[in-house]
């Protein structure tokens, strides 16, 4: 990209200009250290682009194809987004080395910002910027479709402190295979499809939710470049995110674990629909007087079932709900403020009748909340309980989830 000194000047529409500023805000956020990151408006003589640089980030947005003069600018972006928030019409922009002014084209409105300086470092990071075809592994649109539904859904928060776990992707020719996993909890996320190109790649749920607020209602086409990091680009921006630096091993783990485990103590199966239970219990906690950990206590029993009975009457079936024994899973929690209790309703497919048998076990709520919620929307979850933890599997057409969590001593 060219880069010189010089005066610039532009018209551009308050809306356009909110919603380029919102956008690289977005992804510059995501670095985590605020002495690195620079927002420049850059003028080529034809077109103004607004370039956003942090730790290991990248990012340029064509803002506008009529400008005159040549230069750059660099402005405090949360400073001009505050203060062009909401307009309407139009603003004229103007650089003149040391200030930025900005004035509405309808109005009295006008603003002066002191623009900040830029290194050699950053003016060399800026010329290397050159808007090309990808160089890396590009990822076809049906995979970033899948990546973009299901990222969210298999992304954990670590069981001890709740900072985001890196989420491992890996595309196979056979299937799209989507991890996140720490040393007490897993979720693993298995899509059949047929697939040419092949990759792996580690990002975490808040990095895939950056690139999806930037993409907004754009077409945008992704690639894996050589270092591993995730790129997003069409033909008026660019932004690349760091890598998260991963082995082979990590996508592997997880599934090699969940594979390895054989005869657990007990297995049943429920609806995933109860496990919406949790999420009210687990309001009974106070985030004062319940910091440290709290936990869930679950005991198979027989206990009372409602079930729909068919029955023929006079010629007509009629439906008819009964109560009944029945094999049910009890869930407790108990914090400082209270106690609640359930008793939820084993399924019964098929030759699975008697294999239910009486246990108890006890998980850590932060591992509990962490791997069930994503279960919700099944009506069948297997559920294992082991010596040491428990799994969760749940199948349909599209897809396989797989849920591990240790249990509590």
């Amino acid at each position: 990209m060219k880069v010189v000194k010089g005066d610039f000047s532009f018209d551009i529409d308050a809306k356009t200009l909110e919603v380029a500023l919102t956008r690289m805000s977005n992804i510059t956020s995501y670095s985590s250290s605020d002495t690195d990151k620079q927002n420049i408006f850059v003028s080529d003589g034809k077109t103004l682009y607004l370039v956003g640089l942090a730790q290991d980030i990248t990012a340029y947005i064509s803002v506008c194809s009529e400008v005159k003069g040549s230069g750059y600018a660099s402005f405090p972006i949360d400073v001009v987004q505050g203060l062009v928030k909401k307009r309407s019409g139009k603003f004229r922009i103007e650089s003149d080395q040391s200030e930025l002014k900005i004035r509405s084209n309808s109005t009295s409105y006008k603003l002066t910002i002191t623009l900040l300086s830029v290194g050699d470092d950053v003016l060399s990071d800026i010329k290397e910027i050159e808007p090309t075809e990808m160089k890396g592994t590009k990822i076809s649109e049906g995979t970033i479709s899948s990546l973009r539904k299901y990222v969210k859904t298999a992304s954990l928060k670590e069981a001890v402190f709740g900072s985001p776990l890196p989420v491992y992707i890996d595309s196979r020719k056979d299937q799209l295979r989507v991890i996140s996993y720490d040393n007490y909890h897993a979720l693993i996320l298995i899509v059949p499809r047929k697939e040419e190109t092949t990759f792996r790649l580690a990002v975490t749920g808040t990095t895939y939710g950056v690139i999806e607020k930037f993409i907004s209602d754009h077409v945008v086409s992704f690639s894996v470049e050589k270092y591993l990091n995730l790129v997003g680009e069409n033909s008026s921006f660019y932004a690349s995110l760091p890598p998260i630096q991963s082995k082979d091993e990590d996508y592997d783990s997880a599934m090699n674990y969940y594979k390895s485990l054989k005869n657990p103590k007990v297995k049943f199966y429920i609806n995933g629909n109860s496990f919406k239970v949790i999420e009210n219990m687990a309001t009974l906690r106070s985030a004062a007087a319940d910091a440290a950990s709290t936990k869930y206590s679950f005991s198979t029993k027989i206990g009372v079932v409602k079930r729909e009975i068919e029955k023929t009457v006079d010629g007509v079936k009629k439906k008819k709900i009964e109560k009944a024994e029945g094999p049910v899973l009890e869930v407790t929690y108990s914090t400082s403020n209270g106690k609640a209790s359930e008793e939820i309703p084993l399924l019964m497919p098929e030759g699975y009748e008697d294999t239910w048998k009486k246990v108890s076990f006890v998980i850590s709520n932060k591992i509990l909340e962490n791997i069930v919620f994503p279960f919700a929307s099944y009506s069948s979850v297997e559920f294992c309980v082991y010596e040491r933890c428990v799994t969760l599997c749940a199948e349909l057409t599209s897809q396989k989830l797989v849920a591990l969590g240790t249990l509590d001593s």
